[in-house]
């Protein structure tokens, strides 16, 4: 039951955040919604530092989190809302079965692995000085988040796993809704980690080796990081593609890597280079996907 009150809580949280800000943020608003917005504030004050500058705004107001306390909190809330809309039929499967291992050993594993990218922007902070982008934060706090729900869906012996067709035994064990979400989140984070998750050793350091290595070529080509702008498609587009590569996008912008030399004999070709490998590391997330479901 607490469990269940857990992730039912997760997602009620996400959406408060917003709905605060949004409360906040009204001139004229009745009373109650003031002290709701209030006492969402004043328990993201207690968990949160509250940072202005390192949080998002919306509506001209701020959230009551900060931008990596969000990213943290929707990656749980995603999870945790796929985990409760997938049919709860019951199947009786030990979690020792569906880790193979010792679950605490391999909980503790997923854990580190999910850390890692926050760790990895506070290091660069503490040793630089420079806070990352609030959605480099924010992005980075997505699988922690994540990967805590998805632990604590598991661990509850009243939300069973779902079991599919048996194709292979070594997947159908991992394709209950909140692994696959999880699987996938891995897969795109490191290229690769999906397909090492799921045995296919061989595939899986191939990607790790081969993603990475045209990535950072394209950046020694002088290739451009482009930004989200709504108002121009393609390079909105490109900067889809190019986050598409997951974890090294995050390390080469929170680095100030890929601004680009337009005055570069290379730099179509390390736009090219950018952009291939972070849609090609998008197509492995989906070979991931269809592996752990059975279909390869």
């Amino acid at each position: 039951m607490l469990r269940r009150v857990c992730l039912a809580g997760s997602v009620a949280w996400a959406a408060i955040i917003p709905f605060a800000a949004f409360v906040a943020s009204r001139p004229q608003g009745p009373s109650f919604g003031y002290a709701f917005a209030l006492g969402a504030y004043v328990i993201g004050h207690v968990i949160c530092h509250q940072i202005p500058a390192r949080s998002f705004q919306m509506w001209g107001a701020v959230l009551p989190v900060c931008a990596r306390c969000t990213g943290i909190y929707v990656g749980a809330a995603v999870v945790s809302a796929a985990v409760w809309a997938r049919p709860r039929a019951p199947v009786d499967v030990p979690l020792d079965k569906v880790f193979h291992h010792d679950p605490a050993s391999r909980a503790r594993r997923l854990l580190a692995a999910a850390l890692a990218p926050t760790a990895i922007t506070l290091i660069y902070e503490w040793t630089t000085g420079i806070t990352p982008a609030n959605w480099v934060r924010a992005l980075a706090g997505l699988p922690l988040g994540a990967t805590v729900a998805w632990l604590i869906a598991t661990l509850n012996p009243s939300i069973r796993v779902i079991s599919y067709p048996t194709v292979r035994a070594t997947t159908v064990e991992r394709s209950q809704s909140g692994g696959l979400v999880l699987l996938c989140l891995a897969s795109w984070v490191v290229p690769g980690a999906g397909h090492l998750w799921l045995g296919r050793r061989q595939k899986g350091l191939v990607f790790l080796v081969a993603l990475p290595l045209m990535f950072a070529i394209g950046l020694a080509l002088q290739g451009r990081l482009f930004p989200f702008q709504l108002s121009d498609l393609l390079v909105c587009l490109e900067a889809i593609a190019d986050v598409g590569i997951g974890l090294p996008y995050f390390i080469a912008s929170a680095l100030s890597l890929g601004a680009g030399d337009v005055r570069a004999v290379t730099y179509e070709y390390g736009n090219a280079f950018l952009v291939v490998a972070g849609l090609l590391n998008l197509l492995v997330v989906i070979d991931a996907y269809d592996i752990a479901r059975g279909r390869k």
